[in-house]
């Protein structure tokens, strides 16, 4: 008995040109990793996508051939974990023998997480772990302005104007100073150094929003407005 095996046409290309993700590197491929928090929002984005399943048939056929590193992500509405499990590919979940080689990267501060994750064969989520273990700051590119350089560090709390850092320490190192991101924040932000101790006026943990940061001068205006009105 002889069996046939339904043929099913390549998927145009022209598909990824409709992706709800188009343009939308900054969640979808982090220059520092995917977090927890950009990994949801990815997968509302392709939960609303119009090509969610092209592009899931594309990243299941993926598994087969395409090395770990290069499946990291959401694709399709589905993570990493998610697509292995669909498609029946094993996936290394350990933790890497030796971080030494990515710890070296890591220091020279010259390469993102996923050059370095291409470089020594890792996923660019156990880079970007490390890089947070180590207590380092986000990658900054050579010549970079420190404008520039805090913009890497921070994200904005998904449906509100809350900002916060990305990593676990509350210091930038910028040519060689520890700068303390939240002074930082407030001198970017009032175009001046702070009078005092700088104080959140929200109530969302670790915010830095410039608009949400207080320092003497803005807290005595406060007062005398209230008094004023008063």
């Amino acid at each position: 008995m002889t069996y046939h095996l339904a043929y099913t046409p390549p998927l145009p290309e022209t598909w990824r040109t409709r992706a709800a993700c188009a343009g939308r590197s900054d969640i979808f491929d982090p220059p520092s990793g995917a977090t927890p928090d950009t990994t949801a929002t990815a997968q509302r984005i392709c939960a609303r996508c119009p090509v969610s399943a092209p592009c899931l048939s594309s990243a299941l056929s993926d598994e087969g051939t395409a090395p770990a590193y290069a499946r990291v992500g959401v694709r399709g509405g589905l993570t990493t974990v998610e697509r292995a499990q669909r498609a029946g590919a094993a996936i290394e979940l350990e933790e890497p023998e030796s971080y030494d080689e990515v710890d070296r990267l890591l220091r020279t501060a010259s390469m993102t997480d996923k050059e370095i994750a291409l470089r020594v064969g890792f996923a660019t989520v156990t880079v970007h772990r490390r890089r947070r273990a180590l207590g380092l700051p986000a990658h900054r590119p050579h010549g970079a302005t420190v404008e520039q350089a805090f913009a890497l560090g921070v994200r904005t709390v998904e449906g509100s104007d809350h900002v916060v850092w990305r990593s676990a320490t509350t210091t930038l190192i910028f040519n060689d100073q520890n700068l303390t991101v939240t002074r930082l924040a407030f001198r970017l932000g009032h175009g001046r150094e702070a009078d005092g101790p700088v104080r959140r006026s929200c109530e969302h943990s670790g915010c830095i929003a410039w608009q949400h940061l207080t320092d003497n001068r803005i807290r005595e205006e406060s007062r005398r407005l209230l008094g004023t009105a008063a």
